[in-house]
């Protein structure tokens, strides 16, 4: 399907020196300077999340009582740029297409799993032995994404299912107070289907979206199609509110490891989507390539996604098939991302798509249950069949009692090739937990790394040379590579013995490091790390005008400012895009006196008003700090926090003064101070995120809404060890690999395009 344009979110870079420790809960504050986002350009390997610190130990307290905050903070600020512009979901449309009958027929699930060589199916459905199961993708989870909700979606499934063979799935609730990430699927529980909601926010919640017609027949098409491919997965159907925000989308990068199938995409050059709720290297990302001709969509242009293109299909043999690209298939050349370094051996420069393809330009089967209407008359009614309904397959059971009659419609677009290739990645990772391997993530470096071997891809891919899709100059399939149909359709069976086989892949290790320097001198020091190849590197968290060489690990500051930083340097094998991180903690000394900022800031007359102090420490001493001018109750503490219990009406000037109290030196701000009972600004939602010790924690912390600009700095003071952040949307995520047992208190600090800035405090709780 097709979503209309909306812009993908950028990052700022992180600034030097850090902030004062966050207080409580702050109202609109603004006057803070800011900076515009830099133009959307991704780097070579894709967009890295922001991190406060990398690489912090698992542990943590055996109990409850002794359960200390016991992650080192890491002194640093971390920025980061958010887009405010709308980000309402409301134009996305599917571009799946509901076909005419083809004059040969539609192709059922058999013959689909015939044609592309997938293993038999049981007579049975019980009593597999642990291979057996895992060849249909037993103990694998299938995310669905897609907007509105679908009423009978359990049923319509287990109806597609009875009437094909398939194995049912059991309806399974998940309770939108469930920790995040999800427990793995159970490979011995056979196929579960359930259904969650995705709030504006980014949170589950117990709030169905509306129900859509259009979207209806999407949603019902793709959880289908999964199935047919991995019958014995899980498949979590995850509803978005179309009225929401972009940030909804990004609940699926939090619940867990899996394959997730998006069958939508919006132009690369539109405006207000995500770019970066793809970094869970635990899950593989597929989207369709679109249905309308020549075009790069986002997500599938992502370089962590598979890109999935469509071919149509004539007839079949039991080893090959009469296959040519579909003549409205997507794909072509980004302008805009760089070529990942699993298609740096294309030689075309910037990222192309799709990946792969699979049948999408020919009809296959879909089963529909209709909602009932309520009458005028009173009862309900159910709808007349469309007119594109077909006859119900001759092995169709009776209707489900107590629902609408089920209609059968024929089905066609990327909207199907992209589930399908979804159930064979889930059925390659089941093989490979297995056989002791890890799981896939991202295919596409092996999957390419085929190109290298053209006996083994022509065993495992059938490459498709014939059709087109336009007239420009890359328009047309071709031998190897090609931008309609990437790399062919998969000879499933082959393909699954390719990847379940291939070596254990090693992670390169990057080592901790500590440094200290002076602001007078260049810092200059290599990172240490082992790996089997060369490999590539990247720094998150850095203070402006540090870098690391990409290819040496040599860490840079031509003009070191004075501070204390925790930068994370990350390694990866271009190769199999594994990487390792590790923490580098920077200390940087200077001279001269502690700075303190002015600021304009506003408030509500009654509610507690608490601002953080804008500052900068070149000696890294103890500071005091003292108030001039103040308010009767106003008052800042030793960590530099303003304070207001009960504001008054009016408005007020008071001086704050910041003493270094080993050298004496000071200087201080004027804070222009407004509170009246209209607010203005940006204005957080904030979450509590919880977490146990150990157990990986990925989480919204808070949402931003902000009607009156275009796009907010976003500062995060309080972080621990491990802890890394991004944008999606309106929303900042937290993510922490292995949290310590503790309460961290972290301070969000907004300011927006029209200097209206507001701070908000998020507790993350983690139990022993």
């Amino acid at each position: 399907m097709t979503v209309h344009p909306r812009a993908p979110q950028t990052r700022g870079a992180s600034s030097a020196g850090s902030l004062a420790p966050a207080g409580t809960q702050r109202p609109t504050l603004h006057g803070i300077a800011w900076r515009r986002a830099r133009p959307w350009l991704l780097a070579l390997c894709g967009l890295a999340a922001l991190s406060a610190c990398g690489g912090g130990s698992s542990g943590g307290s055996s109990s409850a009582a002794a359960c200390l905050s016991s992650a080192a903070l890491t002194g640093t600020t971390v920025q980061l740029a958010m887009s405010l512009s709308s980000a309402s979901l409301l134009s996305i449309v599917p571009a799946v297409t509901t076909a005419s009958a083809p004059s040969n027929g539609i192709y059922t699930p058999l013959e689909i799993r015939q044609a592309y060589q997938a293993s038999s199916l049981p007579t049975l459905w019980t009593g597999l032995d642990p291979a057996q199961a895992a060849a249909f993708g037993a103990g694998q989870t299938i995310y669905v994404l897609d907007l509105y909700h679908v009423p009978a979606a359990a049923q319509e499934l287990n109806y597609f299912s009875q009437t094909f063979a398939l194995p049912p799935c059991t309806a399974t609730s998940i309770p939108a107070t469930v920790s995040l990430p999800l427990a793995a699927a159970s490979a011995s529980q056979g196929c579960t289907f359930s259904q969650v909601y995705a709030s504006s926010s980014g949170s589950l919640t117990t709030t169905p979206p509306a129900f859509n017609a259009l979207w209806w027949v999407e949603t019902t098409l793709d959880i289908e199609w999964a199935h047919v491919i991995a019958p014995l997965a899980r498949i979590i159907l995850v509803e978005v509110p179309a009225n929401g925000s972009a940030p909804a989308l990004n609940l699926i990068d939090t619940m867990g490891p899996g394959i997730v199938s998006m069958s939508w995409g919006t132009t690369e050059d539109s405006v207000g989507m995500p770019i970066d709720m793809f970094e869970d290297a635990q899950m593989s990302f597929l989207a369709g390539s679109g249905d309308h001709g020549p075009a790069i969509m986002w997500p599938a242009v992502m370089p962590q996604v598979l890109a999935v293109g469509g071919t149509t299909m004539a007839s079949y043999t039991a080893s090959s098939r009469d296959e040519a690209a579909w003549s409205t298939t997507g794909g072509g050349i980004s302008q805009s991302v760089t070529a990942p370094p699993y298609q740096l051996r294309l030689g075309l420069g910037m990222r192309s798509e799709p990946d792969v393809a699979m049948m999408a330009g020919t009809a296959q089967y879909e089963a529909l249950i209709p909602p009932a209407a309520s009458s005028p008359t009173g009862g309900d009614t159910c709808p007349a069949a469309p007119s594109n309904a077909v006859s119900a397959p001759a092995t169709a059971p009776s209707a489900p009692a107590g629902l609408c009659p089920p209609v059968w419609q024929p089905i066609d677009g990327t909207s199907i090739a992209t589930p399908e290739w979804a159930g064979i990645l889930a059925v390659a990772d089941a093989q490979r937990a297995l056989l002791g391997l890890g799981v896939l993530g991202q295919a596409q470096p092996y999957l390419y790394a085929l190109l290298d071997r053209p006996s083994l891809y022509a065993q495992v891919f059938q490459d498709i040379t014939t059709g087109s899709n336009g007239s420009c100059s890359v328009c047309s399939a071709g031998v190897g590579y090609d931008v309609l149909t990437g790399l062919g359709t998969p000879n499933i069976t082959p393909l699954l013995a390719y990847l379940d086989t291939s070596p254990v892949q090693v992670a390169p290790i990057v080592s901790s490091l500590s440094v200290s320097g002076s602001a007078s001198q260049a810092l200059s020091v290599g990172v240490p790390f082992t790996a089997v190849q060369p490999v590539r590197w990247s720094l998150a968290g850095a203070p402006s005008g540090m870098s690391i060489d990409s290819s040496t690990g040599v860490l840079s500051w031509p003009q070191p400012t004075p501070g204390n930083y925790s930068v994370t340097a990350t390694a990866t094998d271009p190769l199999t895009l594994l990487s390792g991180s590790a923490t580098l903690s920077v200390r940087i000394s200077g001279s001269g006196p502690p700075t303190i900022s002015t600021a304009t800031l506003s408030g509500t007359p009654g509610q507690p008003f608490s601002y953080a102090l804008q500052l900068s420490n070149p000696q890294l001493d103890p500071l005091a700090f003292s108030l001039a001018s103040a308010p009767s109750g106003m008052s800042v503490d030793a960590a530099g926090v303003l304070s207001w219990a009960s504001p008054a009406a009016g408005s007020y000037s008071p001086t704050v003064t910041v003493t270094d109290t080993s050298t004496s030196q000071s200087a201080s701000a004027i804070l222009h101070l407004s509170f009246s009972a209209t607010a203005t600004g940006p204005l957080w939602s904030a979450n509590t995120p919880s977490a146990t010790a150990g157990t990986a924690l990925s989480a919204v912390l808070a949402s931003l809404s902000d009607a009156s600009a275009t796009s907010a700095q976003i500062a995060i003071t309080g972080a621990a060890t491990g802890m890394s952040f991004r944008v999606s949307g309106q929303s900042v995520l937290l993510s922490w690999p292995s949290p310590q047992c503790g309460s961290y208190t972290l301070t969000l600090t907004a300011t927006d395009s029209a200097g209206l800035s507001s701070q908000t405090s998020v507790v993350v709780s983690v139990a022993a």
